[in-house]
């Protein structure tokens, strides 16, 4: 008679109808249905998977889970266990362009440009969207997963009962006296949520800065807020604008590359200086952090639209200029806050940033704007990017047992500490309850817990730039191509400097 009941009320959760007869199989079935057993995927398929909590484990000599994911391009499947699911992960890369696993781990950049209420936008950004790339993954897998019996699991990407978070990351590459007061007194009581990342040159034009950081979460940007082409340079660069800090009384908790370079010589400084997180757009952008194959530096991708890409567009002089500059800055407000709802109302991280000279400090109101947009959503999570860095890395030490018990599923857990609380999403179409987890085993009816909408909210999509570039866009190029010197290099006379001053002056 239980399971009877249990039966009909499975049938009546679908979104668009009843549940299709698996999920009674699933019920029914008394072996795990997780973690996923991974025997010889792709690394870009771990990454991924890693990213949205699905509990999965390498396959070892002890089964563990009743579904087996398997790479057919790399032979037949290995014997299993009577009761496991061989599942081929092969017809997911059908339809696609390019090995989508591979895609994940593309470390390729391109110029990519947005049109905003007439404004043009531009910058160099990560070739690979990797959180639309894994989402048509994660949704194709969880479809083979469901068509042979199973149900869809992940650990939520939030402490419960957060449904987002909102981080301002703010780069102080040089400084502007009234730029920097204006700035500091719109986020004096938002440290909660904002990141201040630091260069030593900034520092030292104004030690004042470091003064007005304690209490804030800080990172560094190097001493020069510049890039290199070796790990030593960037190491000594880095390691120069720590020392400034750590004489200031400050501890940097992460770094991110001037201009959202990545590059594997920058990467390989930041781990050497024990920085836990990075964040560069030229590596991803608009996701979830992640860590780079080979790296224990994890990325926390941001927005890659600034205010800076808006203010690009002003021109002419006096009284045009600043009636230019107020009409890309009422643009970017309204842009802000249509991103901010966007991203809450999808479940992803609500994460901007941009520089205080010029920018942010000059226009707090854009500040302002953000804050306030974040403050009106119910459940979001303010956080600095330490705080989420911290999250991110216990998320990923926790271990999930799925099983059938009776009527309910169980969720058996491992490694969950007091200091995060922690809920599981169980999936239906686009419909997800988000369920704290109780201890060592949590169990649910699926009957019996709130789901809600989870909609996939469209926001403004770059688009790639083809076809011949102009005078400003060679110059940008050779500006980051350019042979750098070392950090101590103070000779102004150098082709690279030539050309920052000339952009500069095009107001590029």
């Amino acid at each position: 008679m239980a399971a009877a009941g249990l039966r009909r009320g499975a049938q009546a959760l679908g979104p668009q109808g009843p549940v299709r007869q698996d999920a009674w199989v699933a019920f029914m079935n008394p072996f795990p249905l997780f973690p996923l057993e991974l025997d010889r995927v792709p690394p870009g398929l771990i990454l991924a998977l890693a990213q949205e909590g699905v509990p999965a484990c390498p396959r070892g000599e002890r089964p563990e889970g009743r579904f087996v994911l398997f790479d057919g391009r790399k032979g037949p499947q290995r014997p299993l266990a009577a009761w496991q699911v061989p599942l081929d992960i092969e017809p997911i890369r059908r339809g696609f362009q390019a090995d989508p696993f591979d895609a994940l781990l593309d470390e390729q950049v391109v110029e990519a440009s947005w049109e905003v209420t007439g404004l043009h936008l531009s910058e160099r950004i990560a070739r690979t969207d990797r959180r639309r790339m894994r989402r048509r993954i994660m949704d194709r897998l969880r479809e083979q997963i469901e068509q042979a019996g199973g149900i869809w699991i992940n650990i939520a990407p939030y402490p419960f009962p957060y449904r987002s978070a909102v981080n301002l990351r703010i780069d102080h590459d040089c400084y502007q006296q009234e730029d920097f007061r204006s700035l500091m007194a719109a986020v004096e009581d938002r440290r909660d949520a904002t990141s201040h990342h630091l260069s030593g040159m900034a520092c030292e034009q104004c030690p004042d800065i470091l003064r007005r950081m304690h209490g804030f979460d800080v990172g560094v940007r190097g001493y020069r807020p510049h890039i290199y082409r070796s790990e030593q340079e960037n190491y000594e660069n880095l390691a120069r604008g720590m020392e400034l800090l750590h004489h200031g009384g400050l501890t940097p908790s992460g770094a991110s590359a001037p201009g959202g370079h990545f590059t594997r010589a920058w990467a390989g400084a930041v781990e050497r200086l024990a920085l836990g997180h990075s964040s560069e757009i030229r590596m991803s952008y608009d996701d979830w952090p992640f860590f780079p194959p080979g790296s224990s530096v994890l990325q926390i991708p941001a927005h890659p639209v600034s205010l800076r890409l808006f203010l690009a567009n002003v021109t002419g002089e006096g009284v045009r200029r600043a009636a230019a500059a107020q009409q890309a800055v009422h643009a970017a407000v309204d842009y802000f806050r249509q991103s901010a709802r966007a991203k809450y109302h999808s479940g992803e991280p609500v994460f901007f940033s941009g520089c205080s000279a010029g920018c942010l400090g000059r226009y707090p109101q854009v500040v302002r704007a953000v804050f306030d947009t974040a403050d009106s959503f119910a459940a979001v999570w303010p956080t600095t990017l330490a705080g989420f860095a911290d999250w991110w890395r216990a998320r990923a030490m926790i271990r999930l047992k799925v099983e059938t018990q009776g009527d309910q599923f169980a969720i058996l857990a491992d490694g969950v500490t007091r200091r995060w609380p922690v809920a599981i999403e169980y999936w239906r179409g686009a419909r997800v309850a988000r369920i704290p987890l109780a201890g060592k085993t949590t169990r649910f009816s699926p009957g019996a817990v709130a789901y809600e909408n989870r909609t996939r909210r469209p926001t403004v999509q770059p688009m790639r730039i083809d076809g011949p570039h102009g005078l400003r866009h060679h110059m940008r190029r050779l500006l980051e191509t350019q042979p750098a010197g070392t950090p101590e290099e103070t000779n102004d006379n150098t082709l690279r400097r030539w050309v920052a001053r000339t952009l500069r002056s095009l107001g590029a």
